[in-house]
């Protein structure tokens, strides 16, 4: 399952705020140049994994799932612009139990 740090939890929270208490981020491939993709939505789509942490909601489509197993998604704020940058590493962020 994929893992978010703190940061990307917040900044999703962000982001959902004020829509659809089932909102959250999909992430799927582009299947025209196999980037990734990620948008605000409603609602998963039909086999997404769920991932939830901190009120943060992020569906993964199923294509990705495997790949994306144990990675960890953070995310950053442009301070200059507000541009958000998710980050997708191999590294495991420990969780706050394993603190």
């Amino acid at each position: 399952m994929l893992i978010l740090t703190d940061n990307a939890a917040m900044i999703i929270r962000e982001i959902t705020a004020g829509r659809e208490a089932t909102s959250g981020l999909r992430i799927s491939r582009n299947t025209e140049d196999g980037v990734l993709d990620v948008v605000v939505t409603n609602a998963p789509a039909d086999g997404d994994e769920i991932v939830e942490s901190d009120g943060a909601a992020v569906f993964v489509d199923s294509e990705i799932s495997a790949p994306l197993d144990g990675r960890t998604l953070d995310a950053s704020v442009d301070a200059a612009d507000g541009t958000v940058t998710f980050t997708v590493t191999g590294e495991r962020v420990p969780e706050k139990e394993d603190i």
